[in-house]
């Protein structure tokens, strides 16, 4: 089992073999995702039932073809990372690969983030696992989740989206249809990660992430007319 999960031929491309060059790499050398070569594509709006009216945009993949000899294999919904949407580099690099395989996949935006920023007027955060929950209750009535012979779901979170994606696995989940995670790079410890991205590269990484944030998915947070959120004083600072 272990051969068919972990790919030891793997090289670094000649070049980039720093881990910093291999962080901004994406920004550096562009690529195209054409994820409607692999499967059919349609959003789906995801009812949140905590009161607040909030609602999510899904991005839902049917892969076109299973392999030979294989069968249905079910879903794996993707959650991203802090700053990221549905449409970042990674997620959309994930969905082709997932598509090809001949596994359907589930874009997530998460609450504030991307599409789900016009649907949404909270935000999220890693402990928000009760978002998922209810993305993946709905997710698991849907035709797209369904395996060889019931519904199949797994998750897959990067970076804040894998530490979500830890607690929610660490969670009872109600009866859904999960079969197994994968968790990329993610910061197990928040309070330890932050401090190690404020001083790293003399807080190049930190500040990206934040000025990403202030002018990005949530950056409505920052004028919210009748209500004050937790970031609201940090983003303001970040525009000054």
């Amino acid at each position: 089992m272990t051969a068919d999960l972990i790919t030891d031929n793997f090289r670094t491309p000649l070049g980039w073999g720093s881990g910093h060059l291999q962080t901004i790499r994406s920004r550096v050398v562009r690529r195209r995702y054409d994820l409607a070569r692999y499967g059919s594509q349609r959003a789906v709006l995801v009812d949140l039932d905590d009161g607040t009216g909030d609602r999510l945009m899904v991005q839902l993949h049917q892969a076109r073809r299973a392999p030979a000899g294989v069968g249905r294999r079910g879903l794996v919904a993707l959650i991203h990372g802090l700053g990221g949407t549905a449409e970042s580099d990674y997620v959309r690099a994930t969905t082709q690969g997932l598509l090809a395989a001949g596994f359907n996949a589930a874009r997530i935006d998460l609450r504030g983030a991307g599409l789900s920023g016009e649907t949404s007027a909270l935000m999220y955060h890693a402990g928000r696992t009760t978002d998922l929950r209810a993305v993946l209750g709905h997710l698991a009535e849907l035709p797209e989740a369904v395996g060889t012979s019931a519904p199949a779901i797994a998750v897959m979170g990067f970076s804040l989206g894998g530490n979500a994606a830890i607690k929610l696995l660490g969670e009872p989940l109600d009866g859904l249809p999960v079969f197994g995670g994968v968790s990329v790079s993610a910061p197990l410890d928040l309070a330890v990660g932050a401090e190690h991205l404020h001083h790293m590269m003399f807080g190049m990484y930190e500040r990206y992430l934040l000025s990403g944030l202030s002018t990005g998915p949530i950056r409505g947070l920052v004028d919210l007319p009748d209500r004050e959120h937790p970031v609201q004083d940090l983003l303001r600072r970040l525009r000054r």
